[in-house]
């Protein structure tokens, strides 16, 4: 399993996901912050970040064997 989080500097949840992002590396989980300016991550947004014709910020992305979850960034806890 491995995160990726797209985010924004404006992000209010900024803090809790760097502190969760920080909690699953400790963990041995690979977890990634990165922002929406990044190319890799308008891609990943494009891809799999658009619902209903809108994209959220933050975008947690949980990348596995069986392929990828998008999930809330409060979700985040539970991992």
């Amino acid at each position: 399993m491995e995160v990726i989080v797209i985010t924004a500097s404006w992000d209010v949840h900024l803090g809790f996901i760097k502190y969760h992002c920080r909690r699953l590396l400790r963990k041995g989980i690979p977890c990634e912050v990165t922002m929406i300016n990044n190319n890799d991550a308008k891609e990943l947004l494009i891809k799999y970040g658009v619902k209903n014709g809108i994209i959220r910020i933050p975008t947690v992305l949980v990348l596995s064997k069986n392929g990828v979850n998008v999930i809330d960034v409060y979700q985040l806890r539970s991992l």
